[in-house]
């Protein structure tokens, strides 16, 4: 029973406290090395494509729809503060690269984990996966309103 406590109280934090982080370090409440919300975001992003791929979980519960778009549009707006606007390419390459080591660990569950079956989704659902997650985090990248990005 007190695995469970741990368990859920771990939970409770993470899901807190890092937006937490990000909202204190953005307005200067806290100073953290910048290489800490790099590895966050990349870590972000690989979780998220872990959750939420495939979108065909859209057509089963349409309760995911909203959730891909408010953790894109956060994991956006991390982004864009982050990293300034020169670095676009830059973030492109760092949201394609977690999403892909998202999409392959969700693979390796798959297929190797307790309950091993034979993934359904094909290499479509991963570019449409792709390009749809890149396109609400960028829009949310470039509509952000903060402060002055050189």
């Amino acid at each position: 029973m007190f695995q469970l406590f741990l368990v859920l109280f771990l939970v409770v934090a993470t899901i807190i406290g890092i937006p937490l982080l990000f909202i204190g370090y953005d307005r200067g409440l806290l100073k953290v090395p910048k290489w800490i919300f790099y590895i966050l975001v990349f870590g972000g992003i690989t979780i998220a494509a872990i959750l939420e791929f495939p979108l065909e979980n859209i057509e089963k519960s349409p309760a995911s729809l909203p959730e891909i778009i408010i953790i894109y549009c956060f994991l956006g707006y991390i982004l864009q503060r982050v990293y300034t606007r020169k670095n676009f390419i830059h973030c492109v390459a760092i949201m394609l690269i977690a999403n892909c080591v998202g999409i392959f660990v969700k693979y390796l569950i798959l297929t190797k984990g307790m309950s091993k079956y034979e993934p359904t989704f094909h290499f479509f659902d991963i570019i449409l996966f792709l390009i749809v997650t890149h396109a609400i985090a960028l829009v949310a990248y470039f509509t952000t309103s903060g402060k002055k990005q050189n």
